[in-house]
């Protein structure tokens, strides 16, 4: 009987134990995920903000000359477009995570 109720007693507890690292460790994984998220979305928008003033340099220097400049033009436009979808869905991804971290943070009260 008493081994019973030690097997019992270290298995409820190793089990309660289980659950809150589980718990701990996704906050802290949905923590992580939004900071970088956050580097991701800032990034974005870091590397969109450059290419446009890039290409706004490039054609503001090329005005006049008739250089063709669309070589160059074109993949900082891709680029541009591509870092901007970029830091559009990191952000809704963000909001998404914070979101989550809220939710479990309030049911952990």
């Amino acid at each position: 009987m008493l081994r019973l109720t030690l097997w019992v007693f270290f298995e409820t507890a190793a089990g309660i134990f289980r659950e809150n690292v589980t718990r701990i460790m996704t906050h802290s994984m949905k923590e992580g995920s939004i900071t970088f998220l956050k580097f991701v979305k800032y990034s974005g928008i870091a590397v969109s903000a450059l290419m446009v003033s890039g290409i706004v340099a490039l054609m503001i220097l090329a005005r006049g000359k008739g250089e063709d400049i669309t070589g160059i033009v074109a993949p900082a436009l891709l680029l541009t477009f591509v870092s901007g979808i970029a830091a559009i869905v990191a952000s809704i991804l963000q909001r998404r995570a914070q979101r989550a971290v809220d939710v479990e943070g309030k049911g952990l009260s």
